[in-house]
């Protein structure tokens, strides 16, 4: 790792010695991800999202999923985590199509995946959403794959944008309330 800081020397020596490793980002992602280093793995403590209740909020973590380091996270909190997480329960159990045979097996489940780790009664648990290959699109809380449906909508937005999902979905097909609309 390389920190680069361009400030003038007084200022430089003070943003210096702020500087700390940290293995946990402010949102609460960590730095690297068993998903990184294994694309196909399930989340190593399985919840079922449909059972998680009294949601505090959703760390929302994108890994590279070749170089095994975090790419973005942000975080829903409150009321907003608590009605993400209800949306993922409401797409029905089944994950989306395979299509093997569509991808080289190296690239089978994208270059890049999102780790879902949600804060409730329960506990944390993680949620992996993948959508970026040919295997394993959809949600996985480890119990149960989902299909993406459009609940994956409050967790590719900022940092973890994901325009590949935006070009796939016509915009009719749309649940988000448009500015003006009720």
């Amino acid at each position: 790792m390389e920190v680069v800081v361009q400030a003038p020397e007084v200022t430089w020596e003070q943003i210096v010695a702020t500087i700390r490793v940290s293995y946990i980002d402010v949102y609460g992602c960590t730095a690297g991800h068993a998903i990184a280093g294994n694309p196909a793995a399930r989340p190593g403590r399985a919840v079922d999202v449909s059972t998680l209740r009294d949601v505090t909020s959703v760390s929302v973590c994108r890994y590279d999923l070749a170089e095994g380091v975090l790419l973005s996270g942000w975080r829903l909190d409150g009321d907003d985590a608590a009605r993400a997480v209800r949306g993922i329960a409401a797409v029905p159990v089944g994950g989306e199509t395979d299509r093997p045979g569509d991808c080289d097996a190296e690239y089978a489940y994208g270059e890049d995946a999102v780790v879902l780790r949600v804060r409730s009664s329960a506990g944390e648990s993680d949620v992996l959403l993948r959508y970026a290959g040919c295997v394993g699109n959809g949600f996985d809380d480890g119990v149960h794959r989902r299909a993406l449906g459009r609940a994956w909508e409050p967790f590719t937005i900022g940092p973890t944008r994901v325009l590949a999902l935006e070009a796939d979905v016509p915009p009719s097909a749309s649940t988000t309330p448009q500015p003006g609309s009720s």
